[in-house]
């Protein structure tokens, strides 16, 4: 009866910790840039797979992938932009193009601080750290969710 109850203890908690993981995972979006957002998917109980939506410079979209898994939060990934060929049905992951640090915040929003310097190319190389986050090759932003 006590390793019973032991073991309906320990499952609780598992389960519990199971859940509150995934209050991440769903679809992240900056309020105050149209159009970005990061997807936080649930990756087979190994961790959290990103995925960032984003525009280019000349307006092209573009999906960043991280390279590994958040296994728990705050958590840095390096950003890669994927590459496949149309009929071979490949996909690569790239070079790494950037990073970014998801730190969930109090208020249930959700804190990217990034670095796309490599992503955005020349316009980022030999400038101040000042022009370095007015073109927004570094920044942070909030994130609000927006669904599960």
């Amino acid at each position: 009866m006590k390793k019973l109850l032991i073991a309906t203890i320990l499952l609780f908690f598992t389960l519990g910790n199971a859940v509150a993981s995934d209050e991440f995972a769903g679809l992240w979006y900056d309020p105050d840039k149209s159009g970005h957002g990061i997807q936080i998917n649930r990756d087979g109980g190994f961790g959290h797979a990103v995925t960032w939506y984003l525009y280019r410079k000349d307006g092209s979209s573009a999906f960043l992938t991280a390279g590994a898994t958040c296994e728990e939060f705050p958590c840095i990934v390096t950003l890669h932009e994927p590459t496949s060929r149309f009929l071979s049905n490949e996909t690569e992951l790239g070079d790494p193009v950037g990073s970014v640090e998801l730190t969930p915040q109090a208020d249930g929003t959700m804190e990217a601080d990034y670095d796309l310097r490599i992503f955005l190319g020349e316009e980022c190389f030999g400038i101040t750290p000042g022009g370095l986050l007015f073109r927004g090759c570094v920044g942070k932003f909030d994130m609000e969710k927006l669904a599960d």
